[in-house]
């Protein structure tokens, strides 16, 4: 099998270029010699740090790190029990991360370290270089892995002589897909012992809910390696003969060390991004906030943010029902329906009207509000008539459980607070309309038909209809992009 080389002092970055109005783009490969990681530390150091919100100030025992001029965190000094003092990290233009590296004054000899990362033309990291310091200056006897890919999904890792070390087997991950959730929780085994195109040593994983491994054992089921970590990652205990060397371990991607097999020394590698545990944060901002990034997902406009607009924090702080598939956007690993039951003690049959009130209010806001210049009204529109529905062909208390929990979801998984802010208020106007009062929709606001209002009386849709669209023509729904309607 032929095999690809990997030149030791170029790289070969993917350059992303618009050029028309509708953010059309090409994708260019541009080979340019590979900067030397002290250089390159001392040139962005130097840079004014970065004043986008949502960049980390201080941590305790630390000082306060330091950004460039596009959002990538490029030093930090630390103090007390930690080994090394200060860290220096480097990127490329594509603001790919390139380097990491302690300072060779304070940190004590033993606990220096440099690593460094080479990329391929889709932007996967190809090469990881690990160098030791020894006397005066940087040896590169740390050891050199390469990687090989499936798509993003790492497949093999092979050593400086292109000699396979590791190969790993998987299957279906979280989304039911091969790669759909980034190949969280779809590991199957990892091999190991290669000698003249065979394995001598299979492993099998096992994960928890979010996909993160938590045990290796061998084919007659002996432990080989555990893993316990804290929601963000952060490795508490484990033990086990492969503890170290199995790299697959939260989300099921590689923990890429930094002091020879540490355990809590290095960085997780996304596809797209570096996220550090310990400070539970990624060390850039996310690029899927970039229009010019969009093309290469096949998006043509950018999911929804967090209402702080962090583009730094992992899982909007909400590890434990999420995922992130690649280091670009938050998956939800509950499902709504099953959050929903539970929250409101309902069933599948409840959940079914719901569905159908949804689409009969989607129906109906197409009609009265249709195209964008009337977006917030057709919001408006279809929250308030799938509301009034639903609390006629169940009740009003389930219209509002429903209602409200599934937009409590939403903002964790999908939406701004305000956007579900909004949604809550026009749902309550439905319930109004439907006939509801008390703490489900406030008294004194009952201006619809009556709450035995049924689907099966057509002349009560028409009213729960009328009485919607007079609420958002009078400015009486939620339809602002701001502060909600009579709101201080």
């Amino acid at each position: 099998m032929q095999t690809a080389t990997f030149p030791s002092q170029m790289l070969i970055e993917p350059r992303l270029r618009r050029w028309d109005a509708s953010n059309r783009s090409e994708l260019q490969l541009q080979v340019r010699p590979f900067a030397k990681c002290d250089e390159m530390s001392e040139e962005r150091a130097a840079r004014e740090p970065h004043k986008a919100v949502a960049k980390l100030s201080g941590l305790a025992g630390d000082s306060a790190p330091t950004y460039d001029q596009r959002g990538n965190l490029v030093s930090r000094t630390a103090s007390g029990n930690i080994p090394w003092k200060e860290l220096y990290y480097t990127y490329d233009h594509e603001n790919r991360l390139t380097c990491v590296q302690t300072d060779t004054y304070y940190t004590p000899e033993s606990y220096r370290f440099k690593v460094e990362f080479v990329y391929d033309g889709q932007g996967r990291m190809r090469i990881k270089r690990n160098y030791i310091w020894s006397g005066d200056g940087w040896y590169g006897s740390g050891g050199e892995t390469r990687y090989l890919y499936d798509g993003m999904l790492i497949v093999q890792e092979r050593d400086a002589g292109n000699v396979p070390t590791v190969t790993y087997t998987g299957g279906r991950d979280l989304s039911g897909t091969v790669d759909g959730a980034g190949g969280i929780g779809g590991l199957l085994a990892r091999s190991h012992g290669y000698s003249s195109g065979s394995w001598a040593y299979h492993n099998f994983y096992h994960s928890d809910g979010n996909g993160n491994v938590t045990a290796l054992v061998n084919s007659g089921g002996t432990l080989q390696a555990s893993y316990i970590y804290d929601p963000y990652g952060r490795y508490l205990s484990g033990t086990g003969t492969l503890l170290t060397s199995n790299v697959m371990r939260f989300s099921s991607k590689p923990w890429v060390s930094f002091l020879s097999s540490s355990a809590t020394s290095g960085l997780y590698y996304y596809g797209y991004r570096f996220y550090e545990p310990y400070l539970q944060r990624w060390l850039n901002r996310d690029l899927i906030e970039d229009a010019g990034f969009w093309p290469l997902l096949n998006r043509n406009q950018a999911p929804a943010v967090g209402e702080t607009g962090n583009a730094y924090e992992y899982l909007r702080n909400k590890p434990l029902n999420s995922i992130d598939p690649a280091g670009l956007e938050m998956v939800a690993t509950t499902s709504l329906a099953v959050y929903l039951m539970c929250e409101c003690g309902t069933g599948p049959n409840d959940l079914h009207k719901a569905s159908s009130a949804q689409a009969l209010g989607m129906a109906i806001a197409d009609a009265h509000y249709p195209g964008s210049a009337g977006r917030n009204q057709h919001a408006a529109m279809r929250h308030c008539v799938a509301s009034a529905v639903l609390a006629g062909l169940t009740s009003c208390e389930t219209a509002e459980c429903l209602g409200t929990k599934r937009e409590d979801w939403q903002n964790e998984h999908a939406q701004t607070y305000r956007e579900g802010l909004r949604a809550k208020n026009n749902n309550r106007i439905g319930r109004r309309c439907a006939g509801c009062s008390g703490p489900n929709a406030d008294s004194g606001w009952v201006i619809g038909p009556a709450r035995a209002y049924r689907l099966s009386g057509s002349v009560a849709l028409t009213l729960v209809i009328e009485c919607c669209r007079r609420e958002i023509e009078a400015g009486r729904a939620d339809t602002a992009n701001g502060r909600a309607p009579g709101s201080d």
